[in-house]
Protein backbone atom coordinates (compact mmCIF):
# COMPACT_ATOMS: atom_id res chain seq x y z
CA UNK A 1 0.00 0.00 0.00
CA UNK A 2 2.79 2.43 0.88
CA UNK A 3 4.59 1.83 -1.99
CA UNK A 4 1.99 2.36 -4.39
CA UNK A 5 0.85 5.14 -2.75
CA UNK A 6 4.48 6.55 -3.43
CA UNK A 7 4.54 5.20 -6.81
CA UNK A 8 1.29 7.33 -7.79
CA UNK A 9 2.48 10.71 -5.79
CA UNK A 10 5.55 10.71 -7.64
CA UNK A 11 3.68 10.16 -10.73
CA UNK A 12 1.27 12.63 -9.72
CA UNK A 13 4.08 15.21 -9.02
CA UNK A 14 5.80 14.42 -12.46
CA UNK A 15 2.69 15.02 -14.42
CA UNK A 16 2.64 18.25 -12.69
CA UNK A 17 6.11 19.31 -13.32
CA UNK A 18 6.98 20.29 -9.80
CA UNK A 19 10.63 20.29 -9.31
CA UNK A 20 12.61 16.98 -8.13
CA UNK A 21 13.62 18.76 -5.04
CA UNK A 22 10.62 18.25 -3.75
CA UNK A 23 10.36 14.38 -3.83
CA UNK A 24 12.65 14.11 -1.12
CA UNK A 25 9.35 15.02 1.01
CA UNK A 26 7.56 11.68 -0.60
CA UNK A 27 10.39 9.32 1.63
CA UNK A 28 10.21 8.46 4.57
CA UNK A 29 6.78 8.53 6.01
CA UNK A 30 4.98 10.30 3.23
CA UNK A 31 1.69 10.32 5.77
CA UNK A 32 2.99 12.36 8.24
CA UNK A 33 2.77 16.02 8.28
CA UNK A 34 6.38 17.71 8.16
CA UNK A 35 7.69 21.31 7.62
CA UNK A 36 9.20 22.09 4.51
CA UNK A 37 12.60 20.75 3.79
CA UNK A 38 15.41 22.91 1.87
CA UNK A 39 18.28 21.40 0.05
CA UNK A 40 22.31 22.07 0.73
CA UNK A 41 23.88 23.76 -2.19
CA UNK A 42 27.42 24.39 -3.11
CA UNK A 43 29.02 27.52 -5.47
CA UNK A 44 32.44 27.93 -5.89
CA UNK A 45 34.13 31.08 -7.45
CA UNK A 46 37.75 30.61 -8.60
CA UNK A 47 40.28 33.94 -8.91
CA UNK A 48 43.86 33.62 -10.31
CA UNK A 49 46.94 36.23 -9.62
CA UNK A 50 46.27 35.77 -5.91
CA UNK A 51 48.03 37.86 -3.43
CA UNK A 52 47.82 36.48 0.29
CA UNK A 53 50.20 38.58 2.03
CA UNK A 54 47.68 41.43 1.27
CA UNK A 55 44.56 39.79 1.80
CA UNK A 56 45.58 38.55 5.24
CA UNK A 57 42.92 40.60 7.87
CA UNK A 58 44.64 42.22 11.08
CA UNK A 59 43.30 40.84 14.15
CA UNK A 60 42.69 37.95 16.16
CA UNK A 61 40.88 34.60 15.16
CA UNK A 62 37.57 36.91 15.47
CA UNK A 63 36.65 40.44 15.30
CA UNK A 64 39.02 40.81 12.37
CA UNK A 65 39.24 43.85 9.97
CA UNK A 66 40.58 44.68 6.45
CA UNK A 67 44.04 45.80 6.38
CA UNK A 68 44.89 49.33 6.79
CA UNK A 69 45.98 50.38 3.43
CA UNK A 70 44.70 51.90 -0.05
CA UNK A 71 42.16 50.07 -1.49
CA UNK A 72 42.63 47.01 0.68
CA UNK A 73 41.56 43.80 -0.97
CA UNK A 74 39.51 42.07 1.83
CA UNK A 75 37.24 45.33 3.02
CA UNK A 76 34.24 44.45 0.84
CA UNK A 77 33.65 41.20 3.43
CA UNK A 78 33.83 42.79 6.68
CA UNK A 79 29.95 43.13 6.22
CA UNK A 80 29.77 39.29 6.26
CA UNK A 81 32.34 38.42 8.49
CA UNK A 82 30.49 36.66 11.02
CA UNK A 83 28.90 34.17 7.82
CA UNK A 84 32.15 33.74 6.78
CA UNK A 85 35.50 31.16 7.25
CA UNK A 86 38.67 33.09 6.03
CA UNK A 87 41.51 30.96 5.78
CA UNK A 88 45.09 31.36 4.56
CA UNK A 89 48.39 28.33 4.65
CA UNK A 90 46.31 26.07 2.11
CA UNK A 91 48.42 24.05 -0.68
CA UNK A 92 47.89 22.35 -3.24
CA UNK A 93 49.75 19.08 -2.31
CA UNK A 94 48.84 16.62 -4.99
CA UNK A 95 50.04 19.27 -8.06
CA UNK A 96 53.12 19.70 -5.86
CA UNK A 97 53.73 15.92 -5.85
CA UNK A 98 52.34 15.14 -9.60
CA UNK A 99 55.47 17.68 -10.56
CA UNK A 100 58.00 15.93 -8.73
CA UNK A 101 57.08 12.92 -9.45
CA UNK A 102 57.76 13.64 -13.28
CA UNK A 103 60.23 16.60 -13.51
CA UNK A 104 61.52 16.58 -10.32
CA UNK A 105 59.93 20.09 -9.66
CA UNK A 106 56.62 21.29 -8.38
CA UNK A 107 53.35 21.83 -10.05
CA UNK A 108 52.24 25.51 -9.36
CA UNK A 109 51.07 29.14 -11.21
CA UNK A 110 48.70 28.86 -14.26
CA UNK A 111 49.30 24.86 -14.85
CA UNK A 112 47.22 23.96 -11.09
CA UNK A 113 43.53 23.84 -12.54
CA UNK A 114 43.53 20.64 -13.17
CA UNK A 115 44.66 20.06 -9.61
CA UNK A 116 42.83 23.02 -7.20
CA UNK A 117 39.52 21.22 -6.12
CA UNK A 118 40.33 17.21 -7.64
CA UNK A 119 42.79 16.32 -4.68
CA UNK A 120 45.09 13.57 -6.59
CA UNK A 121 47.79 13.89 -8.61
CA UNK A 122 47.27 13.98 -11.70
CA UNK A 123 47.33 11.71 -15.22
CA UNK A 124 48.99 12.39 -18.40
CA UNK A 125 46.79 14.65 -20.60
CA UNK A 126 46.69 17.42 -22.69
CA UNK A 127 49.03 20.57 -23.14
CA UNK A 128 48.58 22.95 -19.78
CA UNK A 129 50.66 25.89 -19.02
CA UNK A 130 54.42 25.77 -18.15
CA UNK A 131 54.97 23.05 -20.28
CA UNK A 132 52.75 20.43 -18.71
CA UNK A 133 50.83 17.66 -20.07
CA UNK A 134 48.52 16.66 -17.37
CA UNK A 135 44.76 16.31 -16.65
CA UNK A 136 43.01 15.74 -13.16
CA UNK A 137 43.57 12.40 -11.03
CA UNK A 138 40.03 12.45 -9.74
CA UNK A 139 36.75 13.89 -10.01
CA UNK A 140 36.76 17.70 -8.97
CA UNK A 141 34.80 18.05 -5.44
CA UNK A 142 31.92 19.80 -7.26
CA UNK A 143 30.99 17.41 -9.43
CA UNK A 144 31.60 14.75 -6.39
CA UNK A 145 29.08 16.36 -4.91
CA UNK A 146 26.62 16.67 -7.87
CA UNK A 147 26.81 13.01 -8.44
CA UNK A 148 26.66 12.03 -4.85
CA UNK A 149 24.28 14.52 -3.29
CA UNK A 150 21.41 13.23 -1.66
CA UNK A 151 17.88 14.49 -2.91
CA UNK A 152 19.78 15.77 -6.20
CA UNK A 153 19.38 13.08 -9.05
CA UNK A 154 16.75 13.99 -11.45
CA UNK A 155 17.34 17.92 -10.93
CA UNK A 156 17.34 19.39 -14.57
CA UNK A 157 20.81 20.55 -14.44
CA UNK A 158 22.81 18.61 -12.25
CA UNK A 159 25.55 21.54 -11.91
CA UNK A 160 26.15 24.66 -14.07
CA UNK A 161 30.13 25.11 -14.82
CA UNK A 162 30.60 28.95 -16.05
CA UNK A 163 33.14 30.84 -17.22
CA UNK A 164 33.17 34.88 -17.22
CA UNK A 165 34.11 35.63 -20.78
CA UNK A 166 35.69 33.19 -23.30
CA UNK A 167 39.16 32.51 -22.42
CA UNK A 168 41.38 30.88 -24.76
CA UNK A 169 44.86 29.39 -25.68
CA UNK A 170 47.43 29.76 -22.68
CA UNK A 171 45.90 29.12 -19.24
CA UNK A 172 42.28 27.92 -20.37
CA UNK A 173 41.96 24.58 -18.87
CA UNK A 174 38.37 23.47 -16.89
CA UNK A 175 38.13 24.29 -13.11
CA UNK A 176 35.71 21.30 -13.18
CA UNK A 177 36.30 18.16 -14.09
CA UNK A 178 34.41 14.54 -14.26
CA UNK A 179 37.36 12.42 -13.08
CA UNK A 180 40.51 11.61 -14.51
CA UNK A 181 41.52 11.53 -18.21
CA UNK A 182 40.45 8.49 -20.19
CA UNK A 183 42.50 8.72 -23.13
CA UNK A 184 45.67 10.59 -21.99
CA UNK A 185 44.38 13.88 -24.82
CA UNK A 186 41.56 15.71 -23.51
CA UNK A 187 40.56 16.91 -20.23
CA UNK A 188 37.30 14.60 -19.06
CA UNK A 189 35.35 17.58 -18.24
CA UNK A 190 31.70 19.18 -18.15
CA UNK A 191 31.05 21.85 -21.32
CA UNK A 192 32.14 25.57 -19.74
CA UNK A 193 29.33 27.49 -20.39
CA UNK A 194 30.34 31.37 -21.06
CA UNK A 195 27.20 33.04 -22.58
CA UNK A 196 24.89 34.71 -20.03
CA UNK A 197 21.93 35.10 -22.64
CA UNK A 198 22.23 31.54 -24.06
CA UNK A 199 22.74 30.38 -19.98
CA UNK A 200 19.17 32.48 -19.59
CA UNK A 201 17.46 30.62 -22.26
CA UNK A 202 18.38 27.18 -20.64
CA UNK A 203 17.52 27.53 -17.79
CA UNK A 204 14.13 29.86 -17.57
CA UNK A 205 13.10 29.69 -20.94
CA UNK A 206 12.59 32.76 -23.64
CA UNK A 207 9.04 33.44 -22.63
CA UNK A 208 8.63 32.81 -18.84
CA UNK A 209 7.89 35.35 -16.77
CA UNK A 210 7.16 36.04 -12.96
CA UNK A 211 3.24 35.83 -13.59
CA UNK A 212 3.60 33.12 -15.60
CA UNK A 213 5.55 31.02 -12.53
CA UNK A 214 2.18 32.35 -10.08
CA UNK A 215 0.29 30.81 -12.88
CA UNK A 216 1.92 27.51 -12.85
CA UNK A 217 2.12 27.75 -8.70
CA UNK A 218 -2.19 28.52 -8.39
CA UNK A 219 -2.44 25.30 -11.47
CA UNK A 220 -0.67 22.67 -8.85
CA UNK A 221 -2.22 23.86 -5.52
CA UNK A 222 -5.72 23.20 -7.95
CA UNK A 223 -5.06 19.78 -8.42
CA UNK A 224 -3.64 18.91 -4.81
CA UNK A 225 -6.57 20.38 -3.51
CA UNK A 226 -8.64 18.31 -6.29
CA UNK A 227 -7.02 15.08 -4.92
CA UNK A 228 -7.50 16.04 -0.77
CA UNK A 229 -10.99 17.15 -2.07
CA UNK A 230 -11.61 13.63 -3.16
CA UNK A 231 -9.76 11.57 -0.42
CA UNK A 232 -11.86 14.31 1.83
CA UNK A 233 -14.97 13.14 0.26
CA UNK A 234 -14.72 9.58 1.29
CA UNK A 235 -13.52 10.00 4.70
CA UNK A 236 -16.62 8.79 6.42
CA UNK A 237 -17.26 6.03 4.44
CA UNK A 238 -14.30 4.26 5.38
CA UNK A 239 -13.09 2.29 8.46
CA UNK A 240 -10.82 3.29 11.08
CA UNK A 241 -7.71 1.40 10.13
CA UNK A 242 -8.80 3.52 6.37
CA UNK A 243 -9.28 6.42 8.06
CA UNK A 244 -5.70 7.04 9.60
CA UNK A 245 -4.64 6.25 6.33
CA UNK A 246 -6.51 9.04 4.83
CA UNK A 247 -5.59 11.62 7.16
CA UNK A 248 -1.72 10.93 6.66
CA UNK A 249 -2.83 11.17 3.19
CA UNK A 250 -3.95 14.68 3.72
CA UNK A 251 -1.46 15.54 5.79
CA UNK A 252 1.73 14.78 3.18
CA UNK A 253 -0.68 16.66 0.60
CA UNK A 254 -0.40 20.04 3.09
CA UNK A 255 3.31 19.81 3.88
CA UNK A 256 3.28 19.50 0.05
CA UNK A 257 1.55 22.24 -0.91
CA UNK A 258 3.35 24.31 1.69
CA UNK A 259 6.28 23.27 0.51
CA UNK A 260 5.52 23.91 -3.23
CA UNK A 261 4.43 27.36 -1.89
CA UNK A 262 7.73 28.29 -0.41
CA UNK A 263 9.56 27.13 -3.18
CA UNK A 264 7.67 28.57 -5.94
CA UNK A 265 7.49 32.29 -4.04
CA UNK A 266 11.00 31.82 -3.42
CA UNK A 267 11.48 31.20 -7.57
CA UNK A 268 11.94 34.51 -8.98
CA UNK A 269 13.32 35.07 -12.46
CA UNK A 270 16.70 37.21 -12.69
CA UNK A 271 17.12 40.15 -15.29
CA UNK A 272 18.19 39.20 -18.49
CA UNK A 273 20.96 41.08 -20.30
CA UNK A 274 20.09 43.33 -22.97
CA UNK A 275 20.76 41.18 -26.33
CA UNK A 276 22.93 42.33 -29.25
CA UNK A 277 26.19 42.63 -27.41
CA UNK A 278 29.35 40.91 -26.96
CA UNK A 279 29.27 39.03 -23.53
CA UNK A 280 31.90 36.65 -24.46
CA UNK A 281 34.95 37.94 -26.02
CA UNK A 282 37.75 37.96 -23.32
CA UNK A 283 40.15 41.13 -24.89
CA UNK A 284 39.16 44.22 -23.13
CA UNK A 285 35.16 43.46 -22.38
CA UNK A 286 33.47 46.54 -20.77
CA UNK A 287 30.56 44.13 -20.10
CA UNK A 288 33.09 41.84 -17.74
CA UNK A 289 30.95 43.26 -14.63
CA UNK A 290 27.64 42.51 -15.97
CA UNK A 291 28.55 39.40 -17.47
CA UNK A 292 29.38 37.84 -13.68
CA UNK A 293 27.04 39.95 -11.71
CA UNK A 294 24.12 38.35 -14.07
CA UNK A 295 25.74 34.70 -14.38
CA UNK A 296 25.72 34.71 -10.43
CA UNK A 297 22.17 36.34 -10.20
CA UNK A 298 21.27 33.04 -12.63
CA UNK A 299 22.81 31.02 -10.31
CA UNK A 300 21.25 32.21 -7.41
CA UNK A 301 17.48 31.76 -9.09
CA UNK A 302 18.16 28.73 -10.01
CA UNK A 303 18.81 27.23 -6.52
CA UNK A 304 15.78 28.95 -5.23
CA UNK A 305 13.50 27.23 -8.33
CA UNK A 306 15.63 23.89 -7.56
CA UNK A 307 17.22 23.19 -11.36
CA UNK A 308 20.25 22.83 -9.64
CA UNK A 309 22.30 22.70 -6.42
CA UNK A 310 25.76 23.02 -7.69
CA UNK A 311 27.71 25.72 -9.33
CA UNK A 312 31.30 27.24 -10.10
CA UNK A 313 32.08 30.15 -11.54
CA UNK A 314 35.44 30.50 -13.24
CA UNK A 315 37.11 33.92 -13.60
CA UNK A 316 37.88 33.46 -16.46
CA UNK A 317 41.44 31.31 -17.11
CA UNK A 318 44.38 30.29 -15.01
CA UNK A 319 46.09 33.48 -16.36
CA UNK A 320 43.66 36.39 -17.34
CA UNK A 321 46.12 37.23 -19.80
CA UNK A 322 43.59 39.01 -21.62
CA UNK A 323 41.61 40.23 -19.54
CA UNK A 324 41.60 44.10 -18.50
CA UNK A 325 39.84 46.56 -15.82
CA UNK A 326 39.12 50.01 -17.98
CA UNK A 327 35.72 49.67 -16.07
CA UNK A 328 37.59 50.47 -12.66
CA UNK A 329 39.08 53.86 -13.75
CA UNK A 330 36.89 55.46 -11.07
CA UNK A 331 39.01 53.57 -8.13
CA UNK A 332 42.23 54.31 -10.26
CA UNK A 333 42.71 56.43 -13.74
CA UNK A 334 45.63 54.57 -14.88
CA UNK A 335 43.24 51.54 -15.77
CA UNK A 336 42.38 53.54 -18.79
CA UNK A 337 45.68 53.27 -20.74
CA UNK A 338 48.77 51.49 -21.43
CA UNK A 339 51.76 50.98 -20.05
CA UNK A 340 55.19 51.56 -21.53
CA UNK A 341 58.22 49.21 -21.75
CA UNK A 342 59.60 50.99 -18.01
CA UNK A 343 56.79 50.15 -15.95
CA UNK A 344 55.89 46.76 -17.41
CA UNK A 345 59.56 45.53 -17.50
CA UNK A 346 58.81 44.07 -20.99
CA UNK A 347 59.32 44.85 -24.85
CA UNK A 348 56.43 46.77 -25.82
CA UNK A 349 53.41 48.51 -24.73
CA UNK A 350 50.91 46.19 -23.33
CA UNK A 351 47.49 46.55 -21.95
CA UNK A 352 45.90 46.21 -18.29
CA UNK A 353 45.66 42.77 -18.17
CA UNK A 354 45.35 40.85 -14.82
CA UNK A 355 48.00 38.91 -15.66
CA UNK A 356 50.64 41.51 -16.40
CA UNK A 357 49.65 43.91 -13.59
CA UNK A 358 50.31 40.25 -11.26
CA UNK A 359 53.91 40.03 -12.31
CA UNK A 360 54.31 44.09 -12.09
CA UNK A 361 52.66 43.82 -8.33
CA UNK A 362 55.44 45.51 -7.09
CA UNK A 363 55.36 48.92 -9.25
CA UNK A 364 52.12 48.55 -9.62
CA UNK A 365 50.54 47.92 -6.35
CA UNK A 366 47.68 50.02 -6.29
CA UNK A 367 46.31 48.48 -9.13
CA UNK A 368 46.28 45.31 -8.13
CA UNK A 369 44.78 45.96 -4.41
CA UNK A 370 41.62 47.53 -7.00
CA UNK A 371 41.08 44.89 -9.08
CA UNK A 372 41.43 42.14 -5.98
CA UNK A 373 39.16 44.25 -4.11
CA UNK A 374 36.81 44.40 -6.85
CA UNK A 375 36.95 40.47 -7.31
CA UNK A 376 36.06 40.35 -3.72
CA UNK A 377 33.53 43.08 -4.25
CA UNK A 378 32.00 40.36 -6.68
CA UNK A 379 31.99 37.49 -4.00
CA UNK A 380 30.04 40.13 -1.14
CA UNK A 381 27.43 40.53 -3.95
CA UNK A 382 26.86 36.44 -4.31
CA UNK A 383 27.08 36.36 -0.17
CA UNK A 384 24.54 39.14 -0.48
CA UNK A 385 21.79 37.62 -2.73
CA UNK A 386 22.33 34.74 -1.19
CA UNK A 387 21.36 36.29 2.05
CA UNK A 388 18.24 37.77 0.71
CA UNK A 389 17.10 35.31 -0.96
CA UNK A 390 14.71 33.17 1.45
CA UNK A 391 14.69 28.53 1.65
CA UNK A 392 11.16 27.41 2.25
CA UNK A 393 11.46 27.13 5.75
CA UNK A 394 11.90 31.31 5.65
CA UNK A 395 15.63 31.23 6.54
CA UNK A 396 18.25 32.90 4.16
CA UNK A 397 19.48 30.29 1.49
CA UNK A 398 22.89 31.56 2.53
CA UNK A 399 22.21 29.52 5.81
CA UNK A 400 22.23 25.97 3.70
CA UNK A 401 24.78 26.81 0.71
CA UNK A 402 28.76 26.58 0.86
CA UNK A 403 30.03 29.31 -0.98
CA UNK A 404 33.82 28.82 -1.76
CA UNK A 405 35.96 31.67 -3.23
CA UNK A 406 39.52 30.09 -4.12
CA UNK A 407 42.79 31.54 -5.08
CA UNK A 408 44.64 30.01 -7.31
CA UNK A 409 48.06 31.22 -6.48
CA UNK A 410 49.35 32.97 -3.34
CA UNK A 411 51.49 35.56 -5.53
CA UNK A 412 50.54 36.43 -8.83
CA UNK A 413 54.02 37.26 -10.02
CA UNK A 414 55.71 34.47 -8.31
CA UNK A 415 52.94 31.39 -8.78
CA UNK A 416 53.41 29.70 -5.50
CA UNK A 417 50.75 27.71 -4.56
CA UNK A 418 51.92 26.69 -1.07
CA UNK A 419 49.94 29.36 0.80
CA UNK A 420 46.44 30.12 -0.58
CA UNK A 421 43.79 32.47 0.58
CA UNK A 422 40.30 30.92 0.45
CA UNK A 423 37.20 31.97 2.31
CA UNK A 424 34.18 29.83 2.92
CA UNK A 425 30.90 32.08 2.87
CA UNK A 426 27.81 30.03 4.61
CA UNK A 427 28.24 26.95 7.20
CA UNK A 428 25.45 24.39 5.63
CA UNK A 429 23.25 24.49 9.02
CA UNK A 430 26.82 25.03 10.96
CA UNK A 431 28.86 21.97 10.21
CA UNK A 432 31.47 24.63 9.68
CA UNK A 433 32.34 26.80 12.12
CA UNK A 434 31.95 30.29 10.51
CA UNK A 435 32.94 33.98 11.68
CA UNK A 436 36.93 33.37 12.20
CA UNK A 437 39.76 33.65 10.57
CA UNK A 438 42.68 31.16 10.39
CA UNK A 439 45.97 32.98 9.52
CA UNK A 440 47.11 28.64 9.15
CA UNK A 441 44.27 26.47 8.10
CA UNK A 442 46.55 23.38 9.41
CA UNK A 443 46.70 24.68 13.14
CA UNK A 444 50.33 24.88 12.87
CA UNK A 445 52.29 27.93 12.31
CA UNK A 446 54.23 27.76 8.94
CA UNK A 447 52.73 24.56 7.72
CA UNK A 448 50.47 24.79 4.82
CA UNK A 449 46.92 22.15 4.70
CA UNK A 450 46.58 20.15 1.71
CA UNK A 451 43.30 21.36 -0.12
CA UNK A 452 41.78 17.76 0.34
CA UNK A 453 41.10 18.28 4.16
CA UNK A 454 38.96 21.35 2.94
CA UNK A 455 37.51 19.38 0.12
CA UNK A 456 36.39 16.08 2.32
CA UNK A 457 35.00 19.04 4.94
CA UNK A 458 32.85 20.57 2.11
CA UNK A 459 31.30 16.73 1.02
CA UNK A 460 30.86 15.78 4.93
CA UNK A 461 29.10 19.45 5.38
CA UNK A 462 26.68 18.81 2.16
CA UNK A 463 25.21 15.70 3.54
CA UNK A 464 27.02 13.58 0.85
CA UNK A 465 27.58 9.91 1.83
CA UNK A 466 30.72 10.60 4.11
CA UNK A 467 34.00 10.27 3.43
CA UNK A 468 37.11 9.92 5.57
CA UNK A 469 38.81 11.35 3.15
CA UNK A 470 38.23 12.80 -0.09
CA UNK A 471 40.47 11.48 -3.43
CA UNK A 472 43.80 10.29 -2.12
CA UNK A 473 43.79 9.77 1.91
CA UNK A 474 47.46 10.54 1.87
CA UNK A 475 46.50 14.04 2.38
CA UNK A 476 45.07 13.49 5.09
CA UNK A 477 40.96 13.52 6.11
CA UNK A 478 38.49 16.24 6.59
CA UNK A 479 40.06 19.38 8.22
CA UNK A 480 39.14 19.35 11.84
CA UNK A 481 39.98 23.00 12.52
CA UNK A 482 37.22 23.93 10.37
CA UNK A 483 34.31 22.11 11.26
CA UNK A 484 32.16 22.72 14.37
Amino acid sequence: MNGLRLSRRAALLSGLGVSAGLVPLLHGGIGRAAGPTKPTRLIIMAVPNGDTNDYLPQGGETGWTAQAMDLSPLKPLEPFRDKILVMAGIGVKNAADTGQATKGTGISGHAILPFLLTGARGKPGPAIPDGWNLSSGHASVDQYVATNLPGAAGLPFPSLVLRTLRASGYGDQPLSYAGPCLDGRTHNAPSMRDDPLALFDDLFGKGLSSSDLQRIRAQKKSILDFTGGQLASIFPQVGTDNKRRIQEHLDGIAALEKQLSAVVDGCSLPPRLAAGKDYVSPLDNANLPAVLRSQMDMVVAAMACDLTRVSTIMCSSSNNNTITYRFLADKDPMFNGVWSESETGGSGNKLFNHHTIAHNQGKLKRLKNALDQWYFEQYAYLLKRLSETMDPDGTPMLDSTLVLYCNLQSTGGGHQTDDLFWVLGGNCNGYLKSGRFLRWASGKQGQSAPTNGILAAIVNAMGCPHVDAFADPAYGGQLSTIVG
